[in-house]
């Protein structure tokens, strides 16, 4: 072999070696571009849950809260009806519960 071959050779083979690592650093990066756009993707997609979440818990929290106003004007209305039953009645009952005693 010739000294031009040898050369010659010699540049293929370092053409070649920085061709395997241009591919190489190419591949890592492509593989790192995949894993960064797959934690974006997944923290926009868990982002999107926890507002859906947040939302739906929101609206809950607010029915809760209507229904325990609502329970509560009920119960006031109620017992004041009952306090009125009760005024208008407690003298007839007594005389009632001590007639039943008393027979």
């Amino acid at each position: 072999m010739e000294l031009k071959d040898v050369e010659n050779l010699i540049h293929t083979d370092e053409k070649a070696r920085k061709s395997v690592d241009d591919a190489h650093q190419h591949k890592y990066d492509i593989k790192q571009k995949i894993a960064n756009d797959k934690k974006h993707i997944s923290d926009e997609a868990w982002q999107q849950v926890k507002e859906e979440v947040d939302q739906i818990k929101k609206e809950l929290d607010d029915g809760i809260h209507k229904a325990s106003e609502d329970n509560e004007l009920e119960y006031k209305e109620i017992s004041s009806r009952i306090q009125q039953v009760y005024q208008t009645k407690k003298e007839e009952w007594m005389e009632t519960i001590i007639k039943h005693c008393l027979d």
